[in-house]
């Protein structure tokens, strides 16, 4: 790496590999981004695809016994460099898929219906002119399609519909959000669901409904405390997260999904 052309400045290595809490994991994702790495030009001028060959044809030997996945990143000072961006500041962001308990079979504390795309949602037009996700009622006209509440009061109920059930509404709720995630089935096998199609209403952000009720106190909101306000009061939890009508169907996703 040509430091200076970068306008990085190279520090030592933060000794980060030590607190990653899966290795194998880390390990495996990095060497999936191998092939992708070793070919990519980096318009940053950071990296070239000979500055990762080092390192990923190492990363390619590494097997459960020797050399270890631990024992990788703890020579990752010799395979890495660690540099500081302009002032140091930076924000990282990155992409994962939920997982939460779930089952392919209705069971005992899996009761949470996960529903596939329903048939009657379809595109038309409105008595207004607009057009958008919707269904044909029983006269023959184009309404909205059913909202959250109504699809978890048992609208979509006994139709088939379900790819799989869910241990707890409120991990069903985020996951939606999400997009796509994995489902832990009681066998320990994971299933991968992902957005096939959405209901067609608008979305709702919850935390900021909390947020403007002074439900969730002065300081940042985060995905953590918006849950433990739903599990302390769970009635009015409901009620706030029906608040969000848009509702998402799922798909079963094939494919190792995010590493």
């Amino acid at each position: 790496m040509n430091a200076a052309k970068a306008g990085v400045t190279v520090v030592a290595m933060p000794n980060l590999f030590w607190t990653i809490s899966n290795l194998p994991e880390a390990m495996a994702a990095f060497a999936a981004s191998c092939p992708v790495l070793l070919k990519r030009g980096d318009a940053s001028g950071l990296t070239r695809p000979v500055d990762w060959k080092q390192s990923c044809e190492v990363a390619m030997t590494v097997t459960p016994q020797a050399p270890s996945p631990a024992q990788f990143w703890g020579d990752a000072p010799e395979l890495f460099e660690a540099v500081r961006v302009g002032d140091g500041k930076a924000f990282a962001t990155g992409y994962y898929e939920p997982e939460i308990a779930g089952s392919r079979v209705r069971a005992p504390g899996y009761e949470v219906p996960i529903y596939r795309v329903p048939p009657d949602l379809v595109r038309g037009t409105f008595p207004d002119g607009k057009t958008g996700r919707g269904r044909y009622d029983e006269t023959g006209t184009f309404v909205l399609y059913h909202d959250r509440a109504a699809i978890d009061a048992g609208a979509l109920a006994n139709q088939g519909l379900e790819i799989a059930w869910a241990a707890d509404p409120i991990e069903l709720f985020f996951l939606q959000i999400q997009g796509s995630g994995r489902l832990r089935l009681p066998d320990g096998g994971v299933m991968r669901i992902g957005y096939a199609d959405q209901n067609g209403r608008e979305y709702v952000a919850i935390g900021r409904i909390l947020k403007e009720r002074g439900l969730l106190g002065t300081g940042p909101t985060s995905m953590q405390g918006i849950i433990a306000w739903l599990r302390a009061n769970p009635e009015a939890g409901r009620a706030i997260m029906n608040e969000n009508k848009s509702y998402i169907f799922f798909q079963e996703l094939t494919g190792p999904g995010p590493l």
